[in-house]
């Protein structure tokens, strides 16, 4: 729109709201979609877009054990959503780069704490596909935990699993060779008590 080229009107995309900064202090209303009047730009009032629609950020991978002591690195990908109608308060509270920052932080604090909640064998068979789901529900909670009310207004619509590195391949190899002794060995315990069962009757 042209009149969006002139200081005095303010266009908002459809995946935005604007958030508006008035001398140094972040207005309680943001501008929602569409073009709105705004005489006060020439004054020092400062425009800022914020997303309104789910954005995914994909942090470096972070250094986690497991109960039984395995090392892993594991990097996710967060996809949030933060209501046009909770954006100043997010912001006023976490900032524009909550995102990056805070949410991030959560997120590898999550990562760790699940973790020690696991074995090595629940990583990599029995829970496996439950990892990313766990780590999500840890993020929203530690963002409550954390921030309050405001850290629940960011909603954790999913989390992706972009790495999964053991960093104790040996000691893996050794745990999963034990495990299957383990299991022939139950094995072969079951089929003789069935034999004997079979002998007493």
């Amino acid at each position: 729109n042209p009149l969006s080229w002139t200081p005095w009107w303010q266009e908002t995309s459809h995946e935005y709201v604007t958030v508006v900064k008035k001398n140094g202090a972040l207005q309680p209303k943001p501008l929602f979609p569409g073009l709105q009047f705004t005489p006060f730009a020439l004054f020092g009032e400062v425009y800022t877009s914020v997303k309104v629609i789910p954005d995914t950020d994909c942090y470096r991978p972070v250094d986690a054990n497991t109960m039984d002591h395995i090392k892993y690195k594991i990097g996710v990908c967060v996809t949030n959503l933060v209501d046009g109608n909770s954006a100043v308060e997010v912001i006023s509270k976490l900032g524009f780069d909550y995102d990056t920052q805070a949410l991030r932080i959560q997120a590898e604090n999550a990562i760790k704490e699940v973790l020690m909640t696991y074995t090595w064998m629940d990583v990599e068979k029995k829970r496996s596909n439950m990892l990313n789901e766990d780590i999500g529900k840890k993020i929203s909670e530690e963002l409550v935990q954390k921030y309050g009310a405001v850290g629940g207004k960011i909603q954790v619509l999913g989390v992706t699993i972009k790495e999964k590195e053991c960093q104790s391949p040996q000691l893996v190899k050794e745990l999963s060779r034990q495990a299957e002794h383990q299991a022939q060995t139950a094995t072969e315990r079951l089929r003789m008590e069935s034999e004997q069962a079979k002998e007493a009757t």
